[in-house]
C-alpha cells in the first residue's frame, strides 16, 4: 500500500510541475530557454518523492545519488570478502611450495585486506600465522620461542 501511495504522489506532483511550467510556456511567462530544466527539475522531484525513504545521500553539483540498498550491498561484500579473505590466510598457513609463492600469496591476501574497511588489529590478526609461516619458511633461526611454539600448534595433530 506504501509503494501504491509513493506512486501515486511522484506521478501527481511530476505531472502537476509538468503541466504548470507547460502552460507556463504556452503563456509566454517562461522561455524556451528554462523549460527543458523546469521539465528534467519536475521528473527528477517525483524520484526523489519516490525513493525518499531509500535515498542515503543526494549531491547534485556531482550528480550523485546513493541509496540506502547500495550501502548494505557494499557490506555484505565486504563481509564476504573478509570471510574469504580468512579461508585464504588459513590456507595459506597450511599450503606448501615456496617461500616466493607464500609470500606472494600473504601479500595478495594483505592487499586485499587494505582494500576491505576493517581495523589494523584486525588485519594483523588474520595476517599473523600466514606472515610467520613465511618466516619459517625463510629461515627457521630467526624464530623466537613463542613463534616456534606457534609453528609446533599449527603442525599439531591434536583437535582444537
Amino acid at each position: 500500500m506504501n509503494d501504491i501511495l509513493k506512486s501515486i504522489s511522484a506521478v501527481v506532483i511530476s505531472t502537476f510541475l509538468i503541466s504548470l511550467f507547460t502552460y507556463l510556456l504556452i503563456i509566454n511567462k517562461i522561455g524556451q530557454n528554462i523549460y527543458l530544466p523546469l521539465m528534467a527539475l519536475s521528473i527528477l522531484i517525483g524520484l526523489i518523492i519516490y525513493f525518499k525513504d531509500s535515498i542515503k545521500e543526494l549531491n547534485l553539483t556531482e550528480m550523485k545519488v546513493i541509496l540506502e540498498k547500495n550501502q548494505n550491498i557494499k557490506e555484505e561484500i565486504q563481509k564476504i570478502t573478509l570471510n574469504l579473505v580468512r579461508l585464504l590466510s588459513k590456507l595459506s598457513i597450511y599450503s606448501s611450495g615456496s617461500c616466493v609463492n607464500r609470500k606472494e600469496l600473504n601479500d595478495n591476501i594483505d592487499s586485499v585486506l587494505t582494500n576491505i574497511s576493517i581495523n589494523k588489529n584486525q588485519k594483523d590478526e588474520i595476517m599473523k600465522l600466514p606472515r610467520l609461516m613465511e618466516k619459517f619458511m625463510k629461515d627457521k633461526s630467526s624464530l623466537t620461542k613463542e613463534e616456534k611454539d606457534s609453528i609446533s600448534e599449527v603442525f599439531s595433530l591434536k583437535e582444537k
